[in-house]
Order: structure tokens, then C-alpha cells, then sequence
């Protein structure tokens, strides 16, 4: 109010709403700043960040564009670009992107977090937990790292230390429900199907057309003996059906329940 062009106020009033997670005026401190002074670098990185944020990795990306006109070199430049462009299911793109962050500065810790989802998806857990395992080090509180370094562990076969991360990971948010489906899953490695059936009970209670929660809730109930209820409950999985992945899922699940039943002509059209 005392200098209203001023353009860096508009910037630190949107950082401060950033860190107290409220979108109030953000974009619009932004903007504001943007227009007073068009060449003000860190205004259009903490709006890439707002985006990324509120999950709309194009607005991300166009603005973006005007901060590479200043800086291509930026890590934080290259970290964005590399976020939108996981959201956006590029992985090798992000892949690229993420790993010249790191290369510009080793000590941009969300570039470790970055770096081991992508590792996740481009199914390579070993790199992803190496780079998970250095950024929980340092940042202890962050739910979606510790579940993202319990399911590389799952994918590495090791179940114990994936069970102690994923458990973190739901003393920091109760709502995380990945953490809740790889806990499901390493229960029923375990054979301990009640235990599955609960933490399956917990994703769909969060997200209740869950494909993988309600696929992996037949196999808790099949592990628990509950044959009838396995069937119903994968024959429920049917309208969640979304690729011809989840449909061969669906088609295996229901032909092991089956076998199990004693009912092998419906178990051999299955398969």
C-alpha cells in the first residue's frame, strides 16, 4: 500500500502464501509483480512453482519459457521443467531435464526426489532408492519421499526396510495411500492376507475407484480364505478397468480364485 509498483513486494507476498499452503492471491501477487516489472526472473520461477503445486504442468511449462529467455541454466529452471514434464507422463523428457539440474547443483535436495520418481517409473528402483535414501537423509518430514523409497525397496525385494518406510510415511500423512497399497502388497508377499485386506480397505476409503486397491483387495481376501468374497470383489474390478493391463489383471486374479473354488471350466476361460 505504501509503494503499490513496487513489483518485489507483490513476489514476497506470494512466497510467504506459498510456504503457509494457502492459493490466496498467488497468481494474482504474481502476475501483478510481472507486469510492474516484466524482467523479474524469480517471479516467473515461483509462479512455474505454483503451478507445478496446483498440478498444471502446461502453465508450468509456458512460463517457463520466458525464465530460459534470462537463464537456461538454472537448476531450479531445469528442476521445473523436469517436474511438469513427470506430470505430464514424460519421463524420458523429465529424465533429461532433471539429471542437468543435478549436474548444475548436487545440493538442490529436491532434485533427489525428483530424480528417484522418475527412477520409479522408468523402472529402475536401485537408482531410485539411492536418490531417495540421500534426500530423506536431509529431509526427514516428507511423506511422499519416504513412501516413494518404500515401493523402490518393494521393487528391490526388500520388504523389511520397505515396511519401516512406508510406515514413516503414514505417521507424516494418514492419507497417503500409496504408502497404504505397498504396505498392502508386502503383506500379501507375507501371506498375511487380513492385514492386506485392511490397508486395501484404507487406499479405497481415500480413493475408492482404485483399479489397483480393489485388484489387490481380491488377491488379500483369496490369501484369507474368503473365496466368495475374493470373487465378488474382483469381479468388481471390472468397471475400473482402464487399459488391457488391468484387464489381463483382472482375467488372471479371477482364474487363480476359481482354481481355488474348484471351479476349473470358468477358471479355464479365464486363462
Amino acid at each position: 500500500s505504501v509503494n503499490p509498483s513496487f513489483a518485489p513486494a507483490y513476489l514476497g507476498r506470494a512466497k510467504i502464501y506459498l510456504k503457509i499452503n494457502t492459493e490466496v492471491a498467488v497468481e494474482e501477487d504474481l502476475n501483478q509483480s510481472l507486469s510492474l516489472d516484466p524482467n523479474l526472473v524469480e517471479s516467473y520461477l515461483v509462479l512455474s512453482e505454483y503451478y507445478l503445486l496446483i498440478n498444471e504442468p502446461e502453465s508450468a511449462l509456458d512460463t517457463l519459457e520466458h525464465v530460459e529467455d534470462f537463464d537456461l541454466n538454472s537448476p531450479l529452471t531445469q528442476l521445473y521443467l523436469a517436474q511438469a514434464n513427470l506430470l505430464l507422463d514424460e519421463s524420458d523428457v523429465a529424465l533429461e531435464f532433471a539429471k542437468q539440474s543435478y549436474d548444475l547443483d548436487q545440493t538442490l535436495l529436491p532434485v533427489y526426489l525428483t530424480l528417484g520418481e522418475i527412477y520409479l517409473k522408468t523402472d529402475q528402483p536401485k537408482l531410485a532408492s539411492e536418490f531417495l535414501e540421500t534426500y530423506t537423509i536431509h529431509i526427514t518430514d516428507n511423506s511422499k519421499a519416504w513412501s516413494l523409497l518404500g515401493e523402490s525397496y518393494y521393487k528391490l525385494g526388500q520388504n523389511d526396510k520397505a515396511m519401516e518406510a512406508l510406515n514413516i510415511s503414514i505417521e507424516l500423512d494418514d492419507n497417503n495411500l500409496e504408502a497404504y497399497l505397498f504396505r498392502g502388497y508386502i503383506y500379501i508377499d507375507r501371506e498375511e492376507g487380513q492385514s492386506a485386506v485392511n490397508e486395501f480397505f484404507n487406499v479405497r476409503s481415500l480413493v475408492p475407484d482404485s483399479f489397483d486397491a480393489c485388484l489387490g483387495m481380491a488377491q488379500a481376501l483369496s490369501i484369507a480364505g474368503r473365496l466368495a468374497d475374493a470373487l465378488r470383489q474382483v469381479n468388481s474390478c471390472q468397471t475400473l478397468i482402464l487399459n488391457e493391463g488391468h484387464q489381463a489383471g483382472v482375467f488372471y486374479h479371477r482364474a487363480m480364485i476359481y482354481e481355488e473354488i474348484g471351479n476349473f471350466v470358468s477358471a479355464a476361460e479365464d486363462w
